[in-house]
């Protein structure tokens, strides 16, 4: 009884799914495209950069520091008393451990930075699509590979990669700069948006 109810509610289903196909527009969005109009990578980096340019400055500054004092230790020529070895032996250590520790905390905010924007990305991608559906008044958005054939699907990619470069603040890629990208929106966790 369980199975026939489960196939009668699958029937109904893909009934109103195909009478609201057949009413409305289907929207389909190519992601491999619009991953090569749009460099996500070079707004990765922009960002990665941008924010973790002091920290980056300030490992590059202790790491000398320490090299000095690991120089002033190692060099046989100087006449270092027993406590100034110490001395510089200790500093050499707490630099070791501070240096490791902003490493450390450098490597966190990388993964936090690449994971909020991630984060903005999908928030994004759904706005701007959503933003698209409306104008072509279009029932449902589909990635490109999830659907086999709509009698009246609507290509939105272009509009919606020009759409999403004016939100994120980048430029769109001319044909001839458009390369493959290794991280594709629906890689960093985004599925299909049905409306």
């Amino acid at each position: 009884m369980r199975k026939l109810i489960v196939g009668l509610f699958s029937g109904v289903m893909m009934l109103s799914a195909a009478s609201a196909l057949a009413a409305d527009p289907v929207g389909i969005v190519d992601y491999q495209k619009l991953s090569t109009m749009i460099s996500f990578q070079d707004l990765f980096k922009t960002r990665m950069e941008a924010a973790t340019s002091s920290s980056r400055q300030d490992i590059e500054t202790l790491s000398k520091a320490m090299q000095e004092k690991q120089k002033q230790l190692d060099d046989k020529t100087a006449k270092l008393s027993d406590s100034q070895k110490k001395e510089l032996t200790d500093t050499v250590e707490q630099q070791k451990k501070k240096l490791a520790e902003m490493q450390s905390e450098s490597q966190k905010k990388m993964m936090d930075i690449r994971t909020n924007l991630g984060n903005e990305l999908k928030q994004k991608l759904d706005q701007v699509m959503g933003q698209v559906a409306a104008k072509h008044n279009l029932s449902m958005v589909f990635v490109n590979a999830s659907i086999a054939y709509a009698s009246n699907k609507v290509d939105v990619t272009d509009e919606v990669a020009t759409e999403l470069s004016k939100a994120l603040g980048v430029k769109l890629l001319s044909p001839s700069d458009q390369k493959p990208m290794m991280q594709s929106p629906r890689m960093m966790g985004h599925k299909p948006i049905v409306q």
